[in-house]
C-alpha cells in the first residue's frame, strides 16, 4: 500500500494572518480608538471584547506610525509645560543625598500655526531638557522654525536663543492677558488696603466688580459696564484711573 504524506497547510488572506485570532483591521481598529479617539486601553479592550495585553500592543503599532514618521513643516512652534502626576526622589546610597528621579513637569511642542498637533513631550522644563528635544530635529527643520510662542518663562527663551537662534521669540496671547489680570487683581487690592486701612470686604464696590474687571470690555453690555464702572467712580481713588 502506498504511503501518502500530508503536508499541513492554512489558509490564508492579508486581513487574517496564518494563525491569527483576529482580524488585522479589528487589530488596527484597537490602536487607533486609543491613539485618535482618546480611549482608554481598558475602555478599547471592554468596548471591543479584547484583552488588555492584545490592545496595548496595537495601540503601540498604531503610535509608532506617528513617531516614526517625519516631523511636519512648522514656521510658528509652541513650547509650554504640563503637569504630569508627583514627582519621584530617591536616596542616593552612597551620598545619602536624595535626588529627583521623575519630573512632575514635562515640557511639550507643538505646532502652533499649522494643525497645532503634539510634535514631542519631554520630561522637565530645563534648558537642557529643550536643547535635548531639539538635537533630535533636523537642521533643516529647525531653520525652517520663524517664530516660537513661549509663557514668558527665562529657561524657554535661553534654550530658543541657544537652539533656534534665528527664530523670533513671541509670548502667547493667553499668558500675556494672564499677567495682565494679575498685575490689575494685585493693584485693585493694594488700592484697597491703602484707602481701606483693611483687606476688601464684600461690600465694597471694587470686591463685587473684582470677576467684571477682569473680562473684556466687548463682553460686557453697557448696562454691565455702566454697573461696575459707576460705583467705583463714586468711592474716588479706588476707582480713578492713573
Amino acid at each position: 500500500m502506498p504511503l501518502t504524506v500530508w503536508s499541513g497547510h492554512t489558509e490564508q488572506i492579508p486581513q487574517i494572518p496564518a494563525g491569527a485570532r483576529l482580524t488585522a483591521r479589528l487589530r488596527a481598529a484597537a490602536g487607533c480608538r486609543v491613539r485618535d479617539a482618546g480611549s482608554t486601553v481598558v475602555q478599547a479592550a471592554r468596548d471591543l471584547h479584547l484583552s488588555w495585553p492584545t490592545v496595548m500592543d496595537a495601540f503601540r503599532e498604531a503610535a509608532g506610525e506617528v513617531t516614526r514618521a517625519p516631523l511636519p513643516e512648522v514656521v510658528v512652534l509652541g513650547i509650554d509645560e504640563t503637569r504630569r502626576g508627583r514627582p519621584r526622589w530617591e536616596q542616593n546610597p552612597e551620598t545619602g543625598k536624595w535626588q529627583l528621579t521623575r519630573d512632575r513637569w514635562h515640557t511639550g511642542f507643538v505646532d502652533a500655526l499649522g494643525s497645532g498637533g503634539l510634535l514631542g513631550q519631554v520630561e522637565g522644563r530645563t534648558v537642557a531638557d529643550v536643547l535635548a528635544w531639539l538635537s533630535t530635529t533636523p537642521l533643516t527643520w529647525r531653520k525652517n522654525i520663524r517664530h516660537v510662542a513661549i509663557d514668558m518663562s527665562a529657561a524657554y527663551r535661553a534654550a530658543i536663543r541657544t537652539g533656534l537662534p534665528d527664530a523670533i521669540v513671541v509670548v502667547d496671547h493667553f499668558h500675556v492677558v494672564q499677567l495682565a489680570n494679575k498685575m490689575l487683581s494685585l493693584v485693585r487690592r493694594r488700592t484697597t488696603a491703602e484707602i481701606r486701612g483693611r483687606r476688601g470686604r464684600a461690600t465694597d464696590p471694587e470686591w463685587k466688580a473684582r470677576r467684571r474687571l477682569l473680562r473684556n470690555r466687548e463682553d460686557l453690555t453697557d448696562e454691565q459696564f455702566a454697573k461696575m464702572w459707576n460705583p467705583l467712580l463714586d468711592e474716588g481713588k479706588v476707582g480713578l484711573r492713573t
